[in-house]
């Protein structure tokens, strides 16, 4: 990654308020030199105005600017750098008081703020650095981002802002509410400076890449298609015990299905908006979500009636793992079923909302619905994620078109729904 390496440096700019000559005349001028590290800086560029006036001029190649005839009333001067062509640039506010005869002090312009070399890269974060600005009128720091190299503050997302002069990192993340980050993707980024007034200075656009996986994925798995069916409608859950799965379909419809012979052993009515399927070897558990809330319910798989159900946030899947659920949503929740308690919430893999969880062994699968969907993150019980698995290329065009989908293992093999069909897959164990 090529880097713009950017070292110390400082304007000076020494300004001379004098009287004209004319004896008759109340004109005066504005003369100084722009230094940068010691020497003197052709072009940079020196606005000055008021309400009435406004005046342009760049430096010459000894440094030296001059504003001539001007009535002595106060102006703004403004001297500003461009470093480079990637948006590197500096600025310096003075406020003139009109005097005549007033000699001005140098004015020195802060050192550029640029991004270091990143902290860390992950598939779904950005751990940012940079070098701390030495402003005496420092206000804040302000990051936008954006899909793009086209980027200020118009085109790009506020990402952070911190008005402590040495909070120089910043960790953008998927959980961020204006958009995640997504895996093997470029991102573009920029740091302004800003005093009270407005900007003092902008960053070099800084592109970076996300990673494919997260940095400690060490195991990997390919899904080969077996067959698939269709069943009545929407699966909106599926679980898997002894010989028959447990689809939940929308609206509530609870089956025991044979799908060996496409054929329904149980059927009971709940009567609502269910969401996912987990079996803990007794009872079947399901969540009933209305808009941003969700009851937990747990539910006899021999009568269909509930057994008892706690309020918590809505989820999408379920799974059941070594004593505790796993409910998917906004993160990953792990819940206590005897009280309903949260045990620990973990960050998801993915940005965008995921609809499919599953637990064996150790493992907890989870998938994103909306991009990528060829791929399943897999995760341990403390919420790292160490694995990935493929569903074959060739049949990714079945699950790649943002739809929800949930799932559930059957022995040796992984059971997918979409939409009204239902796709079984082995799982074979590969390199990465």
């Amino acid at each position: 990654m090529k880097r713009n390496i950017l070292t110390l440096f400082f304007l000076v700019i020494t300004l001379f308020h004098s009287c004209s000559k004319k004896e008759d005349s109340k004109f005066f001028e504005v003369k100084g030199r722009v230094f940068l590290e010691g020497e003197l800086v052709e072009g940079a560029e020196v606005l000055l105005k008021n309400e009435n006036d406004n005046y342009k001029t760049v430096t010459k190649n000894d440094g030296e600017f001059i504003f001539e005839n001007l009535n002595p009333v106060p102006y703004t001067l403004e001297v500003s750098k461009d470093l480079n062509n990637e948006g590197l640039h500096v600025k310096k506010v003075y406020n003139t008081k009109g005097n005549n005869g007033t000699e001005l002090e140098s004015i020195f312009l802060p050192i550029p703020v640029d991004f270091a070399d990143p902290i860390e890269v992950s598939n779904t974060f950005i751990n940012l650095a940079w070098n701390a600005s030495n402003s005496d009128d420092f206000k804040e720091y302000k990051i936008y981002r954006s899909g793009s190299s086209a980027l200020d503050e118009d085109t790009g997302i506020l990402r952070h802002v911190s008005t402590i002069r040495n909070d120089t990192t910043f960790i953008d993340d998927q959980n961020s509410p204006l958009g995640g980050l997504y895996p093997n993707t470029d991102y573009y980024y920029r740091i302004y400076v800003m005093n009270d007034k407005g900007k003092l200075g902008g960053s070099s656009i800084y592109k970076i890449k996300t990673k494919e996986f997260a940095n400690n994925v060490n195991t990997a798995y390919k899904l080969k298609s077996v067959t698939n069916f269709a069943v009545e409608k929407t699966v909106t859950g599926i679980e898997f015990y002894g010989s028959h799965l447990w689809i939940m379909y929308e609206n509530g419809k609870l089956v025991k299905y044979d799908f060996k012979t496409g054929t329904n052993l149980e059927t009971f009515i709940l009567d609502g908006d269910f969401k996912g399927l987990a079996y803990d070897g007794t009872y079947l558990w399901t969540n009933y979500r209305v808009p941003f809330e969700g009851t937990l319910f747990q539910v006899n798989p021999i009568d269909g009636k509930i057994v008892k159900s706690f309020g918590m946030d809505p989820s999408s899947d379920l799974a059941y793992l070594n004593g505790s659920l796993y409910m998917l949503w906004r993160n990953l929740n792990q819940i206590n079923p005897i009280n309903g308690g949260l045990i620990n919430q973990f960050k998801k893999p993915f940005p965008e909302a995921t609809w499919g969880i599953t637990a064996r062994n150790g493992e907890i699968w989870i998938n994103s619905y909306a991009r990528d969907s060829n791929k399943i993150a897999i995760l341990d019980e403390e919420g790292n994620h160490f694995g990935i698995a493929y569903i074959s290329e060739d049949e990714h065009d079945i699950l790649s078109n943002g739809d929800r989908y949930t799932m559930c293992f059957m022995n040796n093999q992984i059971v997918l729904s979409y939409g009204s069909r239902l796709y079984i897959y082995d799982i074979e164990k590969i390199e990465l």
